[in-house]
Protein backbone atom coordinates (compact mmCIF):
# COMPACT_ATOMS: atom_id res chain seq x y z
CA UNK A 1 0.00 0.00 0.00
CA UNK A 2 1.91 3.31 -0.69
CA UNK A 3 1.73 6.48 1.38
CA UNK A 4 -1.04 8.27 -0.29
CA UNK A 5 -3.33 5.47 0.23
CA UNK A 6 -2.09 5.16 3.56
CA UNK A 7 -2.98 8.17 4.35
CA UNK A 8 -6.62 8.51 2.89
CA UNK A 9 -7.70 5.31 4.82
CA UNK A 10 -6.17 7.07 8.26
CA UNK A 11 -7.78 10.20 7.06
CA UNK A 12 -11.10 7.84 6.52
CA UNK A 13 -10.65 6.04 10.08
CA UNK A 14 -10.40 9.52 11.88
CA UNK A 15 -13.45 11.24 10.47
CA UNK A 16 -15.41 8.06 10.93
CA UNK A 17 -14.89 8.02 14.50
CA UNK A 18 -14.78 11.46 15.29
CA UNK A 19 -18.62 12.22 12.98
CA UNK A 20 -20.66 9.73 15.15
CA UNK A 21 -19.56 6.70 12.89
CA UNK A 22 -19.36 8.78 10.03
CA UNK A 23 -22.83 10.58 9.98
CA UNK A 24 -23.21 14.27 9.41
CA UNK A 25 -26.74 16.45 8.88
CA UNK A 26 -26.85 15.71 5.85
CA UNK A 27 -28.43 11.89 4.10
CA UNK A 28 -24.77 10.75 3.38
CA UNK A 29 -21.52 9.84 6.03
CA UNK A 30 -18.70 12.19 5.71
CA UNK A 31 -16.77 10.25 3.79
CA UNK A 32 -18.72 9.80 0.93
CA UNK A 33 -19.13 13.37 0.75
CA UNK A 34 -15.53 14.26 1.18
CA UNK A 35 -14.75 11.68 -1.68
CA UNK A 36 -17.62 13.08 -3.94
CA UNK A 37 -19.38 9.70 -3.97
CA UNK A 38 -22.82 10.20 -3.28
CA UNK A 39 -23.85 9.36 -6.84
CA UNK A 40 -22.10 5.65 -5.97
CA UNK A 41 -23.30 5.09 -2.69
CA UNK A 42 -27.34 5.70 -3.51
CA UNK A 43 -26.50 3.40 -6.19
CA UNK A 44 -24.77 0.67 -4.41
CA UNK A 45 -27.47 0.67 -1.35
CA UNK A 46 -30.31 0.85 -4.14
CA UNK A 47 -28.93 -2.18 -5.65
CA UNK A 48 -28.20 -4.10 -2.26
CA UNK A 49 -32.11 -3.56 -1.17
CA UNK A 50 -33.43 -4.40 -4.67
CA UNK A 51 -31.19 -7.94 -4.24
CA UNK A 52 -32.39 -8.46 -0.97
CA UNK A 53 -35.88 -6.79 -0.37
CA UNK A 54 -38.25 -9.47 -1.04
CA UNK A 55 -35.95 -12.27 0.62
CA UNK A 56 -36.71 -13.45 4.33
CA UNK A 57 -34.74 -12.40 7.03
CA UNK A 58 -33.95 -16.31 8.27
CA UNK A 59 -33.30 -15.68 12.27
CA UNK A 60 -31.31 -18.50 14.08
CA UNK A 61 -33.67 -20.43 16.03
CA UNK A 62 -31.11 -19.96 19.26
CA UNK A 63 -32.24 -15.99 19.07
CA UNK A 64 -35.78 -16.79 19.71
CA UNK A 65 -37.00 -14.14 17.21
CA UNK A 66 -40.12 -15.61 15.41
CA UNK A 67 -40.84 -13.11 12.96
CA UNK A 68 -41.87 -12.91 9.16
CA UNK A 69 -40.07 -9.91 7.64
CA UNK A 70 -37.84 -9.31 4.32
CA UNK A 71 -34.62 -7.34 4.24
CA UNK A 72 -36.86 -4.41 2.19
CA UNK A 73 -38.53 -3.54 5.47
CA UNK A 74 -34.91 -3.36 7.78
CA UNK A 75 -32.86 -0.48 7.70
CA UNK A 76 -29.66 -0.42 5.73
CA UNK A 77 -26.93 1.66 7.96
CA UNK A 78 -23.49 2.74 6.15
CA UNK A 79 -21.06 0.61 8.00
CA UNK A 80 -17.59 1.47 5.97
CA UNK A 81 -15.90 3.01 3.05
CA UNK A 82 -12.33 1.84 1.91
CA UNK A 83 -10.38 2.97 -1.23
CA UNK A 84 -7.31 1.10 -2.26
CA UNK A 85 -5.98 2.87 -5.73
CA UNK A 86 -8.58 2.71 -7.88
CA UNK A 87 -11.18 0.29 -6.20
CA UNK A 88 -13.75 1.49 -3.92
CA UNK A 89 -15.70 -0.81 -1.06
CA UNK A 90 -18.89 0.92 0.45
CA UNK A 91 -20.47 -1.55 2.92
CA UNK A 92 -23.65 -1.67 4.84
CA UNK A 93 -25.72 -3.69 7.16
CA UNK A 94 -29.20 -4.57 7.77
CA UNK A 95 -30.19 -4.13 10.91
CA UNK A 96 -33.04 -5.33 13.12
CA UNK A 97 -34.21 -3.50 16.21
CA UNK A 98 -30.46 -2.24 16.74
CA UNK A 99 -28.86 -5.59 16.04
CA UNK A 100 -26.50 -6.01 12.94
CA UNK A 101 -28.85 -9.03 10.98
CA UNK A 102 -25.49 -11.06 10.36
CA UNK A 103 -25.34 -11.63 13.94
CA UNK A 104 -28.95 -13.37 13.94
CA UNK A 105 -29.39 -15.03 10.74
CA UNK A 106 -27.32 -17.89 8.97
CA UNK A 107 -28.00 -16.57 5.83
CA UNK A 108 -25.20 -13.82 4.63
CA UNK A 109 -27.03 -11.18 2.38
CA UNK A 110 -25.41 -8.64 0.15
CA UNK A 111 -23.65 -5.62 2.67
CA UNK A 112 -21.80 -3.81 0.00
CA UNK A 113 -20.14 -2.86 -3.40
CA UNK A 114 -17.08 -3.13 -4.98
CA UNK A 115 -16.16 -0.27 -8.05
CA UNK A 116 -13.37 -0.24 -9.68
CA UNK A 117 -12.04 2.96 -12.20
CA UNK A 118 -14.33 5.90 -13.35
CA UNK A 119 -17.16 3.39 -15.19
CA UNK A 120 -19.68 4.07 -11.74
CA UNK A 121 -20.27 0.14 -12.39
CA UNK A 122 -21.07 -2.39 -9.54
CA UNK A 123 -18.19 -5.34 -9.95
CA UNK A 124 -18.66 -7.30 -6.94
CA UNK A 125 -20.63 -7.00 -4.12
CA UNK A 126 -19.64 -7.55 -0.36
CA UNK A 127 -21.39 -10.35 1.97
CA UNK A 128 -20.56 -11.65 5.52
CA UNK A 129 -20.31 -14.97 4.76
CA UNK A 130 -18.24 -17.50 3.71
CA UNK A 131 -17.27 -15.78 0.70
CA UNK A 132 -16.67 -12.05 1.45
CA UNK A 133 -16.90 -11.60 -2.80
CA UNK A 134 -19.69 -12.21 -5.31
CA UNK A 135 -18.43 -11.16 -8.41
CA UNK A 136 -21.54 -9.01 -10.60
CA UNK A 137 -20.67 -10.59 -14.37
CA UNK A 138 -23.40 -11.23 -16.82
CA UNK A 139 -22.17 -12.37 -20.21
CA UNK A 140 -24.93 -10.99 -21.93
CA UNK A 141 -26.16 -7.83 -19.89
CA UNK A 142 -29.25 -7.49 -22.43
CA UNK A 143 -30.63 -10.96 -21.31
CA UNK A 144 -29.25 -10.70 -18.23
CA UNK A 145 -31.74 -12.41 -15.42
CA UNK A 146 -29.08 -11.65 -12.22
CA UNK A 147 -30.26 -9.28 -9.67
CA UNK A 148 -26.88 -8.61 -9.38
CA UNK A 149 -26.76 -7.11 -12.89
CA UNK A 150 -30.21 -6.30 -13.29
CA UNK A 151 -31.37 -6.16 -9.53
CA UNK A 152 -35.16 -4.01 -10.44
CA UNK A 153 -36.28 -7.68 -11.40
CA UNK A 154 -40.44 -7.51 -11.95
CA UNK A 155 -40.67 -9.83 -8.68
CA UNK A 156 -38.68 -6.98 -6.99
CA UNK A 157 -41.40 -4.06 -8.37
CA UNK A 158 -43.92 -5.95 -7.71
CA UNK A 159 -42.38 -6.64 -3.83
CA UNK A 160 -41.76 -2.41 -3.62
CA UNK A 161 -45.39 -1.77 -4.97
CA UNK A 162 -47.46 -4.44 -2.79
CA UNK A 163 -45.19 -3.47 0.39
CA UNK A 164 -44.79 0.59 -0.19
CA UNK A 165 -45.90 1.39 3.30
CA UNK A 166 -43.97 -1.38 4.85
CA UNK A 167 -40.31 -0.66 3.31
CA UNK A 168 -37.81 1.13 5.46
CA UNK A 169 -38.20 4.71 5.01
CA UNK A 170 -35.07 5.29 2.26
CA UNK A 171 -35.65 2.32 0.27
CA UNK A 172 -39.30 4.05 -0.19
CA UNK A 173 -38.11 7.59 -0.55
CA UNK A 174 -35.17 5.99 -3.36
CA UNK A 175 -38.18 4.08 -5.23
CA UNK A 176 -40.95 7.15 -5.33
CA UNK A 177 -37.44 8.84 -6.47
CA UNK A 178 -36.82 6.51 -9.53
CA UNK A 179 -40.49 5.90 -10.64
CA UNK A 180 -41.44 2.33 -9.37
CA UNK A 181 -43.57 3.88 -6.80
CA UNK A 182 -45.99 6.51 -8.13
CA UNK A 183 -46.12 9.09 -5.50
CA UNK A 184 -44.52 12.56 -4.96
CA UNK A 185 -41.99 12.89 -2.63
CA UNK A 186 -43.48 14.90 0.29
Amino acid sequence: MNAKNKIVLISLFLFQNHYCHGQTNSDYPVEVLKLGKTKLYDKAKWFIYCIQSDRKVRFLSKTGIKTNITYGTLPLKFENLQLRGDTLEINFNFYYKGEVVDKLTDNYPHRGAVYIGNSGKIVMYTTNGHARYVWAKCDNPAKCIFREEKPLQPEVIRYIKANKNKLDPWFRKEAIKRGVIKETLK
